[in-house]
């Protein structure tokens, strides 16, 4: 078992009494990626982190706007025009120096192996469509655990890829052929993307912590939350 540092323990005590130093122990020793620093991606780093996952690997290129500090909370004022993962890397370091971060850059098909090798779970929030289809591909063919999250103006998901259980085709299918609003192009409600970011860092330590699998699809329509049992679709080619 892991050796804690009293002020480990005194750090991660309430969690502690939760779920013992046993489950402390794998936080610990998880290995976590990271996809995206943007409304979701921002708070789940910072619970992820103060949970005390042992390593975080974090995908994200682009640099901080001033328009992202309404919903990005990792970041402030004097961080606009600064690279996001050097940013967020230094104020984890400055929240709990027990979590490595290391940072990957842009995340592509090319690269999908290194960026998952040795990972126990991947968080997806980006805002890009095609990724998270292609998330859902490669974790599942590889059964690495995933967790996407959707952002929209008034609403967003949550939605657990958990090999064998179902996908993100088994209900969404494939990449819309449609425009989708998004938060750029038609405004987003702040406060739900951390919402949707602290359920995505939940729904991790919960799995990593306790080995809690989470099955439902958890959608969030202005005030209302929504738990959706997921199921195999026949016809998704996963299945």
């Amino acid at each position: 078992m892991s050796d804690f540092s009293t002020s480990e323990l005194e750090r991660y005590s309430r969690q502690i009494l939760l779920f013992g130093r046993k489950g402390q122990e794998k936080l610990k020793k998880a290995r976590v990626g990271l996809v995206g620093l943007g409304g979701l991606g921002c708070p789940a780093l910072l619970y992820l982190s103060a949970a005390g996952v042992g390593y975080i690997r974090i995908a994200e290129f682009d640099i901080v706007e001033c328009h992202n500090l309404s919903r990005q909370i990792l970041f402030s004022q004097e961080d606009c025009g600064q690279r996001k993962d050097l940013q967020a890397q230094k104020k984890i370091n400055q929240l709990n120096p027990n979590v490595t971060t290391a940072l990957f850059g842009r995340l592509h098909e090319q690269n999908m192996d290194e960026f998952a090798q040795d990972l126990h779970l991947i968080l997806e929030g980006s805002d890009n469509l095609e990724l998270k289809f292609f998330l859902n591909d490669a974790c599942y063919a590889s059964k690495i655990p995933l967790i996407i999250g959707a952002l929209g103006p008034e609403q967003g998901h949550v939605f657990p890829v958990f090999y064998p259980h179902a996908c993100y085709r088994c209900v969404f299918v494939d990449v819309p052929s449609e425009e989708i609003p998004t938060c750029a192009s038609a405004g987003v409600i702040s406060p739900m993307a951390g919402t949707l970011g602290s359920m995505m860092a939940s729904l991790a330590v919960q799995f990593l912590a306790m080995e809690m699998v989470p099955q439902d699809l958890l959608v969030v329509e202005k005030t209302r939350w929504r738990s959706i049992p997921l199921k195999l679709n026949p016809r998704c080619p996963h299945h």
